[in-house]
């Protein structure tokens, strides 16, 4: 079982497509400008709407179907991350002050791998976040 998101990026506009807690976040000079399918840390569950392998069990998957869009500007960052991360980062957006969330993700728009396993390490170990599988994808709009 597997969690989806896919997104297509055309002139100024994104559309997305989401099954389960992956997210898509969207973020213009590191400020959130939003954030998919999921909007807040209590959403996240432990029964995701996952897809099978098979694709005979996946009819209730494909009925959740959630389905966003949004323009976009020249320096947009669009972050991706699996459900362990993207709770901690909606818990920064949901709980910190303005500065923090910026300086957050600015943080990550330009920590190497090295740092980001330490951040991640780190998180799990003062319990902030869940010990959980970590991957996060960033897409740099030019």
């Amino acid at each position: 079982m597997a969690a989806f998101l896919g997104a297509v990026f055309t002139e100024w506009q994104w559309n997305a497509w989401a099954i389960g807690d992956v997210c898509l976040f969207q973020t213009r000079r590191f400020r959130v400008i939003q954030t998919f399918p999921l909007e807040r840390p209590e959403e996240f569950g432990y029964t995701p709407n996952l897809l099978f392998t098979n694709p005979n069990r996946n009819q209730k998957s494909l009925e959740n179907l959630k389905i966003a869009s949004g323009a976009w500007e020249a320096g947009d960052m669009f972050l991706v991350a699996t459900d362990a991360f993207a709770c901690w980062l909606m818990g920064v957006i949901v709980s910190e002050e303005p500065e923090k969330i910026q300086e957050t993700f600015q943080g990550l728009a330009y920590m190497g791998r090295l740092k980001f396993n330490r951040l991640v390490a780190t998180l799990r170990s003062d319990g902030a976040m869940k010990n959980d599988d970590v991957t996060l994808l960033r897409c740099f709009v030019l």
